[in-house]
This record gives C-alpha cells, structure tokens and sequence, in this order.
C-alpha cells in the first residue's frame, strides 16, 4: 500500500483527505474478501503499466482468490519459523488510522494534498 502512495506521489497525484480516506476503506474492504498476496500483485500491476488507479475489478478475474467463508485472508497467513509475519492490510490501516508509525510516513504531505 505504501509503495501505491509512493507510485502517485511520484505521478504528482497525491491524495487529498477524502480520497485518502476512500482509498483506505477500499484497501480495507478488500481485505476481509480477497487474499493479501492477490491485493499486492494487483497493486503491483497497476503501477508496472502505469494507471491512475487500481482496477479492483481484476480480483473478480484471479483464480481462487475469494474467500469461502468471508474471513480475513490476511489472518490466516502463516509466519516463518523464528521470524514476525509480516503486517496484514488490516493491521497497517489500523496503524494509520491511530497516527502511529505507518500512518505518519504514509499521511504525510509527501503522499496527500492538505
């Protein structure tokens, strides 16, 4: 998500507020139905060609991507024997919505419009 910001700070596109928020809660509504790894490689595709904007449509496309139950893919990720795991979308967004580490580098001016 932090490398989609860098992506349209660098396009001269930053987020203003509201969009900021709305991109948030989209990367959060995503997560809870579609696996991490699938949301990254979408992410990843629309910068390598150079779109404005995140075609959340293409998740539709991915093979097996939903999830059965509805859960959160991102839970059920499995960590690296004597490594963290890696923090889920969830966890990140939670993390900027409290202003604590990601929420200051990824709010700041450098990525939004104020």
């Amino acid at each position: 998500m932090e490398k989609w910001l860098i992506y349209k700070a660098e396009r001269r596109e930053k987020y203003k507020p509201t969009g900021l928020k709305t991109f948030l809660t989209q990367v959060e509504n995503k997560s809870k139905v579609y696996r991490e790894g699938d949301i990254i490689k979408l992410i990843d595709e629309c910068i390598a060609n150079g779109w404005k904007g995140i075609i959340w449509d293409k998740l539709d496309n991915m093979a097996g991507n939903k999830s059965a139950t509805g859960t959160k893919m991102a839970d059920t990720a499995s960590t690296k024997k004597g490594g963290a795991r890696p923090m889920s979308y969830a966890e990140i967004l939670q993390k900027m919505k409290e202003g604590e580490e990601y929420g200051q580098s990824m709010c700041s001016s450098d990525f939004i419009d104020i």
